[in-house]
């Protein structure tokens, strides 16, 4: 049986790597070969002014194509691509802006329904037994505490409770 390295590399997967990359390098050169001195110095320069605010295929094809940096058509690509640019980051704050809102929304309705509504309930309970509705504040353990009918008393109670209603 063979034993494998962790640093075992397949054969064929290594050739195809070596062959890949002298295709690259052969591509490479041929590229290098078409591209004469002032398109490779204008191309150095636009990346130079403007690598940061034009993409990078503008630049190429603008230096293979020789435009100056005082071309009027690199003021109109770079405004273009700016104003892009402008209009996604104005769409990611409002999408986070909204998702902030959203989630103001549903805290505010998960509040309601878990708190207020049965806050409420429990006073409204309260105030039709008579009792102060600040009761409701204690919530099911004082609602639970101060019921007789809550409270579970045994199991003679909850006969007691069904026998009851049968009479009725």
């Amino acid at each position: 049986m063979t034993r494998f390295s962790q640093y075992w590399v397949d054969p064929d997967a290594e050739l195809q790597q070596i062959f890949d990359q002298e295709r690259e390098i052969k591509e490479t050169q041929i590229i290098k070969n078409q591209i004469s001195k002032s398109q490779g110095f204008s191309t150095s320069q636009l990346a130079g002014q403007y690598g940061n605010v034009m993409p990078s295929g503008a630049i190429i094809a603008s230096g293979l194509s020789e435009l100056a940096i005082q071309a009027p058509e690199i003021k109109q690509v770079v405004d273009s691509y700016l104003e892009q640019e402008s209009k996604l980051s104005k769409r990611i704050r409002d999408a986070g802006r909204s998702f902030v809102r959203t989630a103001f929304v549903a805290a505010d309705s998960l509040a309601e329904a878990v708190i207020k509504r049965p806050f409420q309930a429990a006073a409204a309970t309260h105030v039709q037994r008579g009792d102060n509705p600040i009761l409701a504040l204690g919530g099911p353990l004082l609602g639970f505490l101060t019921d007789p009918f809550t409270r579970d008393e045994g199991e003679e109670s909850f006969i007691r409770n069904i026998e009851r209603t049968k009479n009725y």
